[in-house]
């Protein structure tokens, strides 16, 4: 299984966090559906093959950083400060290179752009993230015409996170460095704090900019209830707890993630590992369908539910689900090797050797004898009639 640890990456690199996005008024149901489908598919390209300027290229900052300032800021004249300070900060550099920064990282990396989905008044690209032992991630690209009617990115959604980035940003990045009545009462719906809460927060964001990050967690963990069980801020107490490496508080603040907010599609995603760890397959493979009540059924999805039931011993189950992945995502491959393993361990060498035929013939795979021959749990296998047959 990927581990959640590694997709919590997303979450420390672009603030994470759960709230609605105040956006601006969208003009994406104009984009032709071809034009939205090919964009989508250059998003993944530039994605795969590292391309950070072209991929910088592609998204409108000034847009982007109006959504931000929509959700951080309560006034006309501060959100324009705002998005005015984001853009000479050289935030869209830093948008852009923290997302490749990750990603430059993944040896095996593979991006593929899944199909357009409808959220609300938007339309955007499904972008999936295989990296493998690395893990995985679903990215939303919230997409709209530019004034020379190009189609530009002016916002995404991270599965991991939950949220937009404008929003993960905007309001996060504010309510630890300059909380106010009107964003508290946008991220937790709070009518008035005081002012040692607020002296709190600031501190929290100081002791996160000098790397404090484990005094950073204990202190979220003293602001009022209303806050400290937030999702926003449990979130960001996992992340933390993973990145000083402290297994306990990282296990617990997963519990409590759990026990509030486990039916939420970004929840879901986060906590599938939370329940390996406890060997509670019956709750990991409802996870897996929240996330696909989100992104859809996939390869990935699928072979994610296969080996849960695997290790549940519901092996006739897990092959289901492998069969059913590769009928909705034929390209999958990572799904046929499974399934190989799974046939083999079924004593199923016939079915076995087609898979391998499939492989070969169409995804241009070679199995070597020697290969083949050298894996342990394969040694009925290469025994078999079935075996035999296929090599001659």
């Amino acid at each position: 299984m990927a581990s959640l640890r590694n997709r919590l990456e997303w979450i420390s690199l672009i603030l994470g966090a759960l709230v609605l996005a105040a956006t601006l008024p969208s003009h994406a149901k104009e984009i032709q559906q071809a034009t939205l489908e090919q964009f989508g598919f250059d998003i993944a390209v530039a994605l795969q093959e590292g391309d950070q300027s072209g991929f910088a290229a592609m998204i409108d900052f000034q847009k982007l950083a109006n959504r931000m300032s929509a959700t951080a800021m309560d006034t006309e004249a501060k959100r324009e400060s705002y998005a005015r300070g984001f853009l000479k900060a050289g935030g869209p550099e830093k948008f852009s290179k923290a997302l490749f920064v990750h990603l430059k990282q993944q040896q095996d990396l593979s991006v593929k752009f899944m199909r357009v989905v409808d959220r609300g008044s938007e339309r955007r690209a499904l972008v999936r993230l295989n990296m493998g032992e690395a893990g995985f991630e679903y990215l939303e690209f919230v997409i709209e015409n530019d004034a020379r009617e190009a189609a530009r990115i002016v916002d995404w959604y991270p599965l991991t996170s939950g949220e937009l980035i404008s929003t993960s940003v905007g309001g996060l990045s504010r309510l630890l460095t300059d909380p106010d009545p009107h964003l508290l009462k946008t991220l937790f719906g709070l009518q008035g704090i005081d002012t040692a809460t607020v002296d709190r927060m600031k501190h929290i964001g100081q002791l996160r900019a000098r790397g404090e990050l484990k005094q950073a967690y204990q202190e979220m963990g003293k602001l009022p209830p209303e806050i400290a069980t937030s999702r926003i801020l449990l979130t960001q107490r996992a992340a933390l707890a993973s990145s000083f490496g402290d297994d306990d508080a990282y296990r617990k603040t997963l519990e409590e993630l759990a026990l509030r907010y486990a039916d939420q599609p970004g929840t879901a995603f986060m906590l599938i590992d939370h329940y390996m760890y406890k060997q509670d397959y019956a709750r990991c493979l409802d996870a897996i369908g929240n996330v696909e009540k989100r992104v859809g059924q996939d390869g990935l999805t699928s072979m994610l539910r296969a080996n849960v039931q695997m290790l549940a011993n519901k092996v006739d189950a897990a092959e289901q689900s492998l069969r059913d992945g590769i009928r909705i995502e034929p390209d999958f491959t990572d799904a046929y090797f499974i399934l190989v393993d799974l046939l083999i361990g079924k004593e199923q060498f016939t079915e076995a050797v087609d898979v391998f035929e499939t492989l070969q013939t169409e995804f241009g795979y070679e199995f070597s004898r020697e290969a083949i021959e050298a894996e342990p749990s394969y040694a009925k296998f290469i025994v078999s009639p079935a075996y035999k047959v296929w090599q001659q």
